[in-house]
């Protein structure tokens, strides 16, 4: 069974805040998987699964029965015999003791037995395939839930770095007024421009607040629990394109499916047991003693072992076994297509989000290098303002560029990431 313990394979690694202790992205996956309900649900049923698999539940162990009973009478008797003897009774007491020690073992079933043992440990196995699906699931949804708020919360940081331009433009645009060198205008756009920035980071405070409430209630957590995340995102060195394609077979929606067509396979040959014969061997000890005041015998006992050996062989019951074995030959050959289409579909899932990864890859590299043109660029044009050789208008374009810019760097890290976890998930390497 696998325990909530995990090794989690997604190399996240963070700065951690001086304010607050950083709750990390490992603690918030280790919180998800001890208290996630869907999880807890599923290692119950991957329990019961394995519980089943055993030779006694399918059948391959004898039965040992005691059985026992104490039978007690009075009764009228009237008896006439063909000699002419006749015998009238009232009240006649009569008694019957019986006991039993039986062993029953089934030794012939059409190999069913062995077809069920071999489903039950298959279940089982696909039992924990799916508990990992589970914890699968709650781990890209918590890690990308988590990153959406380092994400939003990075968004603000690049308003609050554009906003200390719209400032510092703001008092240059203010100062030159006073002493005559600019116009009022001037002042009245940087004031317009800076309120409008100073909006959007009042905007993105909520949207930060938001992303918090729903990593609270991923986790569990109440809405007024203060947690202090990761403001960082950071990527770890991906294996090459065929190391991950030779891990999709150990892709966990694949190994469910796999194991499906395996289960069907072996109920089919459950099915086709019904049409052979069941012997079943006997061995028991039996006591019987039987006392009646009117009988022939006042006292009747007998004891000792019994052997023996039964055949059953069913000649027709209604066409239910060709029924039955028709139904399971088809969810065989479902099971079986379920699979291709699982695997087509992983297969493209995995072309898909590789092909983004690598232009996220590209991107990235693309943005660290505009953002860091952009803000050479914007400290260069503040500067030639305040000496008056650039207009207000190539200053404000050159702030409005180093927001584009962080902007896009945040999303483009975000992205990265996000398909960077879906490769691991879909490689079967997010968790072991």
């Amino acid at each position: 069974m696998i325990k909530v313990r995990l090794t989690v394979l997604i190399c996240f690694f963070f700065v951690q805040a001086q304010s607050q202790q950083v709750f990390t992205l490992q603690q918030a996956l280790e919180k998800a998987l001890n208290d996630n309900f869907s999880i807890r649900i599923a290692r119950n049923q991957s329990t019961i699964l394995n519980n089943n698999a055993t030779l006694g539940n399918a059948g391959m162990l004898p039965q040992v029965n005691l059985n026992g009973s104490y039978v007690k009478a009075n009764n009228n008797v009237v008896q006439e015999l063909s000699n002419g003897t006749s015998t009238e009774k009232q009240n006649a007491g009569q008694s019957t003791i019986a006991g039993s020690a039986v062993l029953e073992w089934v030794l012939f079933d059409g190999l069913t037995m062995f077809s069920e043992y071999n489903k039950n440990s298959a279940l089982s196995k696909q039992g924990k395939e799916q508990l990992k699906a589970n914890i699968e699931d709650v781990i890209e949804n918590v890690s990308k839930t988590y990153f959406t708020v380092v994400k939003e919360k990075l968004l603000l940081s690049s308003i609050n770095e554009t906003l200390k331009f719209y400032a510092d433009r703001l008092q240059i645009a203010d100062s030159k007024y006073k002493i005559g060198s600019a116009s009022k205008l001037d002042y009245l756009q940087s004031k317009v421009d800076y309120n409008a920035m100073l909006s959007q980071k009042l905007n993105k405070e909520t949207d930060v607040n938001n992303a918090m409430i729903e990593l609270k209630r991923l986790l569990q957590f109440s809405a007024d629990t203060m947690l202090q995340t990761e403001d960082t995102i950071t990527f770890m060195a991906m294996s090459s394109m065929s190391d991950l394609l030779n891990g999709l077979q150990q892709n966990t929606a694949m190994q469910v499916s796999k194991l499906n067509v395996e289960v069907n396979r072996l109920q089919l040959n459950s099915m086709k047991g019904l049409r052979m014969p069941v012997i079943t061997g006997l061995a028991g000890y039996y006591y019987n003693e039987s006392r009646n005041d009117a009988g022939l015998f006042s006292l009747n006992r007998t004891n000792g072992p019994q052997f023996g050996i039964t055949a059953r062989y069913n000649l027709f019951n209604g066409f239910n076994n060709s029924r039955q074995i028709s139904n399971s030959k088809l969810n065989y050959i479902n099971s079986q297509i379920e699979y291709q289409q699982t695997r087509t579909n992983q297969i493209a899932d995995f072309n898909n989000t590789w092909n983004a990864f690598q232009k996220a890859q590209e991107i990235l590299n693309l943005e660290i290098e505009n953002t860091a043109a952009a803000r050479e660029n914007a400290s260069v044009y503040l500067a030639s303002y305040r000496l008056g050789s650039a207009n207000l208008l190539q200053l404000n374009q050159s702030q409005e560029s180093l927001y584009d810019a962080l902007v896009r760097l945040v999303n483009a890290q975000y992205n990265n990431k996000t398909a960077e976890i879906h490769l691991l998930r879909l490689a079967g390497k997010l968790i072991k």
